[in-house]
């Protein structure tokens, strides 16, 4: 099994062309991300968790919803910003040129996260945030203080102990379908005659906490 999947990873390329059997947790970014018929793979679906993140604050009321993330580029964190930028633009949550402005990047770290978030609330008027990891989050809640609404992404061991929302990989759910890739009907490899999916795209669990506060007053 391999993890942490990328742009052009020559690990699987090597693999496929010696015919080895493996699965790996992530799609094959920039070949064709949901039906490589040469790559058996299982993901969670990153998309869907920071959409129903980004809902989650929409129904409450909430517009101006600020996504801080990873710089482009990185397949995972591509996708986890496609959530957010779906609900924003099917809600009609703000204008284009005010969407433009809720989003910032940067390298993944509470140091870093922190930084983002002061660049991006001196830019916009930020209501709430959905962030691309716990990482993140907690360096937005750092940044604000815990004055701003904030929803990371992993819910970390940090997430639940301060208390912060955050989205939840079903981590059981992916050993169990790499499992059944390696060792069912494909057996790691890829088997024509098999009708078995070759993939398996997870859904994450959103975890709402109303906590997030224990890094300064309101």
């Amino acid at each position: 099994m391999l993890t942490s999947t990328f742009h052009g990873d020559p690990r699987t390329e090597w693999l496929i062309e010696h015919g080895q059997s493996f699965v790996t947790f992530g799609r094959p970014w920039g070949i064709d991300d949901m039906t490589d018929p040469l790559h058996l793979w299982v993901d969670v679906d990153g998309r869907s968790g920071l959409r129903e993140a980004t809902d989650h604050f929409l129904a409450r009321g909430l517009r101006r919803i600020g996504y801080l993330g990873w710089p482009a580029g990185s397949g995972t964190g591509d996708d986890r910003r496609a959530g957010w930028l779906e609900a924003m633009q099917e809600a009609h949550a703000v204008d284009d040129a005010t969407l433009a402005t809720l989003e910032e990047a940067s390298e993944d770290g509470v140091t870093f996260g922190a930084e983002a978030m002061r660049t991006l609330a001196g830019r916009a008027d930020v209501e709430a945030v959905v962030c691309a990891s716990d990482s993140l989050a907690l360096g937005a809640l750092t940044a604000t203080r815990g004055r701003i609404p904030v929803i990371g992404y992993d819910d970390t061991p940090v997430a639940a102990s301060l208390g912060f929302s955050s989205v939840r990989q079903p981590l059981e759910e992916v050993a169990a379908g790499v499992l059944e890739l390696l060792t069912g009907a494909h057996g790691g490899r890829v088997r024509s005659a098999v009708d078995d999916p070759r993939h398996r795209l997870v859904t994450p669990q959103l975890v709402v906490r109303d906590g997030g506060t224990l890094l300064g007053p309101r």
